[in-house]
């Protein structure tokens, strides 16, 4: 992997990380969104004068190639934003009681995980919280969230619960021995990451671990924070400023960590849409910092 591009001297922690494919643009969530152009490599903020919650998750939907950004505030605010305007449509302040630490998009309907324990379920096409019968509310922060056929999958404290997409009814609870921090899905399994730094491997069929990638082996764990994949490489990034790099064909195939250049802890991570160059492909990787810094990443594929 090779440093492409540093953003430096944000305005705050560099919490989450979308890119749009349709806009060859990478959205920053610091304290205001940042937006970082490929084409010029500018990079330029978006004044939000009806909210000072700093932005702790966004979301973009790059398989339906639409123009929403939604974006999760600290206060609990969500919010839409337009990605070809560039500009805020609406701003639901307090949605949640907490922060909105993350999203998912199934039909229509966009799911929120927050630190107020909960998951809510916002219709798109009335722009209002579609109520279930029962409160989907967990132990703890909610950290990530999947839907498959009828199920709510989150992360948590409470380790990968399930839940019914009808009522809202907890149906399951894989406990762990570290808080689930992120996880991404790839065919018919989660790939989750832990606070003890563990990475392992959910089967959505059996709904049950089948492997670990990766957990140390000694008394100094550093907490893996976030995650994310293509069709060929899982990436994952840990409190000590190291990227993994997971072989998705090969799972026993793992290249040694990268260290970033500061060495500071990684709070988001995000796979970048590749281009072609001869035979090989060149990929993009870009790193959210706890120092208010992005690193953008090249590595090749064959």
């Amino acid at each position: 992997m090779k440093l492409k591009v540093t953003l430096e001297s944000l305005d705050d922690k560099v919490r989450a990380l979308q890119y749009s494919s349709t806009n060859k643009k990478l959205f920053i969530g610091c304290k205001e969104l940042t937006i970082f152009q490929f084409i010029n490599q500018q990079t330029y903020k978006i004044k939000n004068i009806e909210e000072e919650g700093s932005i702790y998750s966004l979301f973009i939907n790059n398989n339906l190639n639409n123009n929403e950004l939604f974006i999760g505030r600290h206060s609990g605010s969500l919010q839409l934003f337009d990605l070809q305007q560039e500009k805020y449509i609406f701003n639901l302040q307090n949605y949640h009681d907490n922060t909105i630490r993350c999203f998912y998009e199934d039909y229509n309907i966009l799911f929120t995980g927050s630190y107020d324990y909960k998951v809510k379920l916002f219709d798109k096409r009335k722009n209002k919280e579609m109520k279930l019968e029962n409160d989907i509310c967990h132990s703890g922060y909610v950290n990530s969230i999947f839907v498959k056929d009828n199920s709510i999958y989150t992360a948590s404290i409470d380790g990968i619960s399930i839940f019914n997409l009808q009522n809202g009814k907890l149906l399951q609870k894989i406990k762990q021995k570290s808080e689930v921090l992120s996880f991404i899905n790839l065919e018919n399994n989660l790939t989750f990451c832990c606070k003890d730094g563990s990475v392992k491997i959910f089967d959505l069929n059996c709904n049950q671990v089948i492997h670990t990638l990766f957990s140390y082996n000694n008394c100094i764990n550093y907490s893996m924070n976030c995650i994310d994949n293509t069709i060929e490489n899982t990436f994952s990034g840990n409190s000590n400023g190291e990227i993994f790099n997971f072989n998705n064909e090969n799972l026993f195939q793992q290249e040694e960590p990268l260290q970033i250049k500061d060495k500071s802890s990684i709070r988001s991570i995000c796979c970048l849409q590749s281009g072609n160059n001869s035979s090989k492909q060149i990929r993009y990787l870009a790193i959210g910092t706890q120092s208010k810094s992005v690193q953008v990443y090249s590595y090749n594929t064959i």
